[in-house]
């Protein structure tokens, strides 16, 4: 079964955590101004906090960083959040926050807030954020002790329908991160390489459903790229689906994207109405 660690300074493999690197992207993105869900009552107090806190600070680095983001801003605050939460599972930690992908493997959406970094190392130093996010712990442990118990059972629920002995392969990391200085109701999944990460914000009730889809597309997604040769064979079934009108357009041109979401939706259902299974 995976290690659900019950501290966020506890980092182990497959773990339920929190990531220092996302928290110190979203101080400085609260701090440049973005304040999406602000009010919002699902949302996590320590956001406001932690933005006053900062907004008393001297930062010099902080005009640099406002003008960044009202250059990258984007279409709407989920868009907003989803390309800097991408930045955030690209690059290190801190104080460097350096690139951990070379060029060609840095996801597009990435590729055009490359210079953050550069501005992520004075700000980090400048605000204080290590002391921050130490004194943030109790808060991020107790958010993430909320979880613990349903998105273990999740997760050996799945292994054990699966026959599956451990949670995953050699090599690959199932990672899920709760990140309380974002805006509320997000859940939000990357798979980088040998990496698959979901990022979770502040809801009013353990989002369980959402990390259990993205633990089986972990396990399941490497299953339907071993056997893509037989599955292009099939691939005539598509046609069908194509009448299909709520289907989504990414899967209508993927068809291995649809076979493995199928086989989930199909897990899922099974999961859901015979837990015994």
């Amino acid at each position: 079964a995976i290690a659900w660690a019950t501290r966020a300074d506890q980092p182990e493999p497959g773990q339920l955590d929190a990531s220092q690197t996302l928290f110190t992207v979203m101080a400085a993105l609260n701090a440049a101004g973005f304040d999406a869900g602000m009010d919002e009552p699902t949302g996590h107090w320590l956001r406001k906090h932690v933005r006053d806190e900062l907004a008393r600070r001297e930062i010099p680095s902080l005009p640099a960083i406002r003008q960044f983001v009202a250059e990258h801003h984007q279409r709407d605050a989920t868009a907003e959040l989803s390309q800097y939460v991408s930045f955030a599972l690209t690059v290190g930690g801190p104080p460097d926050f350096a690139m951990r992908k070379r060029d060609v493997e840095i996801p597009p959406d990435v590729l055009k807030l490359v210079e953050f970094s550069k501005l992520l190392t004075p700000f980090y130093k400048e605000a204080g954020i290590a002391g921050l996010w130490q004194r943030a712990q109790p808060d991020i442990d107790e958010v993430i002790a909320r979880y613990h118990g349903p998105v273990s059972q999740a997760v050996l629920e799945v292994n054990a329908y699966l026959r599956q002995p451990t949670s995953g392969f050699k090599g690959r990391r199932f990672q899920v991160f709760i990140e309380l200085l974002a805006p509320p109701g997000q859940v939000q999944r990357r798979s980088y390489g040998f990496e698959d990460t979901v990022v979770v914000t502040p809801s009013a009730e353990p989002r369980t459903f959402e990390i259990r889809h993205a633990y089986l597309h972990y396990l399941l997604d490497p299953m339907a790229t071993r056997n893509q040769e037989v599955l292009e064979r099939k691939k005539f079934l598509a046609r069908h689906a194509q009448r299909v009108r709520r289907l989504e357009d990414s899967f209508r041109d993927d068809f291995l994207a649809l076979t493995t979401e199928s086989l989930i939706k199909a897990v899922e259902s099974r999961l859901d109405h015979d837990p015994g299974a």
